[in-house]
């Protein structure tokens, strides 16, 4: 069977055989006269020792093959854990004695265009698949992997009232992607309700900014808000709202 290392016998030896990773054989599939011990994921790159013990005599002798990356390594049983954060990277849990053993990533985005993992951006849809090399050598490749990283965007915000105007400054922070003034895709939105009369007036970056909304009526309650914005679509969720009240009578609230 493949991904096994099998034993022909005219007897029946399962009680006679015993192996140095403690994993059980099995009767063969294809024949009643093997017997097939499936090595662990992380004994790829080491040695499987099979010891035949006879209940009536005292002799034993032991087999030892050696459990390659070739014959054993199983692209479907590699686990890959995709990147939540910035600068990317892509983790296959490969066996732990392979030390030769890496994969190298290329990815496709939305368009079909292709990126290494170092080009990768914020949120946007990828699908990816890596080459496994064995001593820089290709010789699989692994199942796709699709992903799509978030950036856990944090929106602050502060507002400053006057007689018929407000400024809202707000900050933006993220653990994940702490790369934020290297994405000049980010953008901000900033919008009031009801709306101003005038279109708000903005200085914006990647890590905050301030908007100036003018001709606001007194004595009315207006909701400000800031939403984020990559590539001219909006992601993320917005900030909180921020309610102020427009009172004629105070310069400052």
């Amino acid at each position: 069977m493949p991904g096994y290392v099998c034993y022909q016998s005219d007897w029946d030896i399962s009680s006679s055989l015993s192996t140095s990773n403690n994993i059980p054989a099995q009767p063969c599939k294809s024949s009643n006269t093997e017997l097939c011990i499936k090595p662990d994921y992380n004994d790829i790159c080491t040695d499987l020792t099979t010891t035949f013990t006879s209940g009536d005599c005292a002799n034993t002798f032991s087999l030892t093959k050696s459990i390659t990356v070739a014959d054993f390594l199983d692209p479907n049983e590699i686990y890959q854990k995709p990147p939540t954060g910035l600068p990317a990277k892509i983790e296959a849990e490969l066996p732990k004695h392979c030390t030769d053993l890496t994969v190298d990533y290329t990815c496709k985005d939305e368009l079909g265009d292709i990126k290494n993992e170092s080009e990768l951006e914020p949120f946007t849809h990828y699908s990816c698949t890596g080459d496994i090399k064995h001593n820089n050598v290709p010789i699989n490749r692994t199942t796709d992997i699709e992903f799509m990283i978030d950036c856990d965007l944090t929106i602050t915000t502060e507002s400053n009232a006057a007689m018929t105007s407000i400024d809202l400054t707000w900050n933006a922070t993220s653990q994940d992607c702490p790369v934020l003034p290297g994405l000049p895709k980010l953008s901000y939105d900033c919008s009031c309700v009801p709306p101003s009369k005038h279109t708000p007036s903005a200085d914006k970056s990647q890590t905050g900014g301030r908007c100036r909304f003018t001709g606001l009526d007194p004595f009315t309650k207006y909701k400000f808000k800031v939403q984020p914005k990559y590539n001219d679509k909006e992601v993320a969720s917005p900030s909180p709202v921020t309610e102020v009240w427009i009172n004629p009578g105070s310069k400052c609230l």
